[in-house]
């Protein structure tokens, strides 16, 4: 009996063990399952976050590259802009702009149009040409062939740009990819991919178009920049030639005025010297103009003294002077001219003016002039002996009679 019931025993210890073994592996081993699944989310959570830091550590870093190119640029377009504003001329100006262009951006081609306004804000019709780089490979390896700047006269094309310019100020930009959307895709010149204009404006006056061939459209905005810059040290060059002009030239006949006549007769004549150059200097005077003031009137008279000026610039050479020395008195420098010479100059003039009919409102009228010619070194040693031994001479001339030209002899 006491066997059995040991038996029995293990047979229930047995049985409770079929059964709690599963029940605590399993246990045991959904443990584990959750020990592991939470060591795989705590490392995947870590790995998230690492992800996640060294992807704001690299925006950071290409913002910061980003800011450092911008701030670059700007040195750049600071340095450029400062570097224009020490020019005088259209031309060093846009040399300087080229150089910036040439080092910076890649295109083919960039031009300045100049156009004579017409209120004469420039006077001046002729481009100012600069052929870029295209290869990018090239710059990279800092192969770069010299720059070289051009001027010459309008073309066809650069005188379509500017009628259309001149209709309505505004930018052309031509990209050929999209040729047949754009209203201007007739401006694309011959094998370019991209073309852009931008007009230059003096008050509501076109005075420049500064353009460029294919440049990358990404480089439009920095290229718009730059020429907003260039529109503005352009204008600081006008206002600065109209003072200029102010200072040098006579308002009313744009001839020179005497006292610049008298700077650049020194300087002729010091040239004249030493070079053993000959030098003319002409002395002329309306006859009795007084009385033709008094009889048509000084509105009248102003148109005569413009005239004369403009007969005296077209019958005398590019490098000669003229000037208005006072009233209705004219003056001209002969550089390089001898008293022979001299005398067929101004008796050409002469006869010119006695033929000329001067219409001013509803009168035409004719008048005629006298002129006085002293030679350096023939019959004037000094400034002063040419300025007076002209106007001896032209003293002489009214004498007898007017209307013609005698030459100091003296």
């Amino acid at each position: 009996m006491h066997e059995l019931m040991n038996y029995l025993h293990i047979i229930a210890l047995m049985l409770l063990a079929s059964i709690l073994v599963p029940l605590v592996f399993s246990k045991i081993k959904g443990s584990f399952k959750e020990y592991r699944n939470g060591l795989t989310g705590a490392y995947l959570s870590d790995e998230r976050r690492f992800n996640e830091f060294v992807s704001e550590e690299a925006s950071i870093y290409d913002a910061h590259l980003k800011f450092n190119e911008k701030l670059a640029e700007q040195a750049s377009l600071y340095e450029i802009v400062k570097e224009m504003s020490k020019g005088l001329k259209f031309f060093d100006i846009f040399k300087m702009l080229s150089e910036y262009l040439y080092m910076t951006f890649l295109f083919k081609k960039a031009r300045l149009i100049l156009i004579k306004g017409e209120d004469e804000t420039s006077s001046i019709n002729m481009v100012i040409e600069t052929t870029g780089l295209q290869d990018s490979t090239l710059k990279a390896k800092g192969i770069i062939p010299k720059l070289e700047i051009a001027t010459r006269p309008l073309c066809e094309h650069d005188n379509k740009i500017s009628n259309i310019l001149r209709d309505e100020i505004r930018r052309i930009q031509i990209v050929k990819s999209k040729w047949e959307q754009n209203p201007y895709a007739e401006l694309l010149p011959e094998n370019c991919q991209t073309f852009m204009a931008i007009p230059i404006v003096i008050g509501d006056q076109l005075m420049g178009i500064l353009a460029i061939e294919d440049l990358p459209a990404s480089d439009y905005e920095k290229f718009s920049i730059l020429a907003s810059q260039f529109a503005l040290e352009m204008r600081r060059i006008v206002l600065y030639e109209k003072v200029e002009e102010m200072a040098i030239t006579d308002g009313l006949t744009k001839a020179f005025a005497k006292r610049h006549m008298m700077e650049r007769l020194g300087e002729e004549f010091e040239r004249s010297r030493r070079h053993n150059y000959d030098l003319s200097f002409l002395m002329i005077d309306i006859d009795h103009f007084k009385k033709y003031n008094d009889t048509y009137g000084h509105l009248v008279g102003d148109v005569v003294l413009k005239d004369i000026v403009y007969i005296l610039k077209q019958n005398t050479r590019e490098v000669d002077l003229v000037g208005r020395f006072g009233g209705e008195e004219f003056c001209v420098i002969l550089p390089e001219t001898g008293r022979d010479e001299a005398h067929l100059v101004a008796e050409r003039i002469r006869e010119i003016v006695q033929k000329y009919r001067f219409k001013a409102y509803d009168e035409s009228t004719e008048v005629t002039i006298s002129i006085g010619i002293a030679s350096f070194p023939s019959n004037a040693g000094e400034i002063e002996e040419l300025i007076e031994n002209s106007d001896q001479a032209l003293y002489a001339a009214k004498n007898a009679g007017r209307n013609r030209v005698c030459v100091y002899a003296g």
